[in-house]
């Protein structure tokens, strides 16, 4: 049963990982080609979001503080604008 738990921990620790390159490749597409302020700010959010989950899918003390660091000081530039 342990082993079961740990390769369906694998798949789906591989499987954020896809999903946050993909947010990170659609956040950027998105961004360039975008021309109104509102919607280039989503796409560039959607990419932050993408290198969260990376982040935290690398399951290690250093990417989870990496992660929330990285969390904080975007939450923080977020109240700027």
């Amino acid at each position: 049963m342990t082993y079961f738990l740990q390769a369906f921990a694998y798949y789906i620790l591989n499987f954020f990982i896809l999903i946050g390159v993909i947010s990170i490749l659609v956040g950027m597409i998105g961004a360039f080609s975008e021309k109104n302020i509102k919607q280039f700010f989503v796409y560039s959010s959607i990419g932050h979001v993408g290198f969260i989950l990376i982040g935290i899918s690398l399951n290690t003390i250093e990417s989870a503080s990496a992660t929330f660091h990285y969390l904080a000081v975007y939450i923080g530039s977020s109240f700027i604008i």
